[in-house]
């Protein structure tokens, strides 16, 4: 039988809770061993929500299928779905308010690594924490690190699995 929308958004609020993450490059990524429940994800997504930039169902390894919320879509998922997840739904309103303040406006050389150099010098920040709080891509903060790394200005302070602490 077919969900209500109001069951639909409550189903994929409570999955996305628990399952998906909020990408720093304004994306929103479920990953999930089942394929047809994902595939029913993407079809309420599209077919009852509205949604039109979602992709398609990838093989993220072995077993697991992904399904990205793209980033024209982040502000309607944010309006009809959201989070109640305390950390995701920081990190959904932090990309918003990024996605506001740049409207595409081209950084100056070398700001970011100012950026990067002044939020290092308060305390030791991941890759993340940095990309939120900057508002940039987590590529050009890869691209700025790297840099800063090359010239001796930036270290790793502490590495655990795959989260790397930075500072200067």
């Amino acid at each position: 039988k077919e969900l209500p929308p109001k069951f639909s958004i409550l189903l994929i609020k409570a999955l996305f809770d628990d399952e998906a993450t909020v990408d720093p490059n304004y994306r929103i990524t479920i990953t999930l061993r089942n394929k047809n429940l994902i595939g029913g994800i993407r079809k309420i997504l599209l077919e009852k929500l509205g949604f039109k930039d979602i992709s398609q169902i990838f093989l993220k390894s072995e077993k697991d299928f992904s399904l990205t919320i793209r980033s024209k879509e982040i502000g309607k998922y944010a309006e009809k779905i959201g989070f109640n997840h305390p950390e995701k739904l920081r990190d959904l309103n932090s990309i918003l308010e990024s996605k506001k303040n740049s409207k595409g406006v081209r950084r100056k050389e070398g700001q970011t690594c100012k950026e990067i150099i002044k939020l290092l010098s308060i305390n030791p920040k991941s890759t993340k924490e940095l990309t939120f709080t900057i508002g940039v891509a987590k590529s050009n903060i890869l691209t700025a690190l790297k840099k800063l790394k090359k010239d001796g200005l930036v270290t790793i302070h502490n590495k655990k699995a795959q989260s790397i602490k930075y500072t200067i």
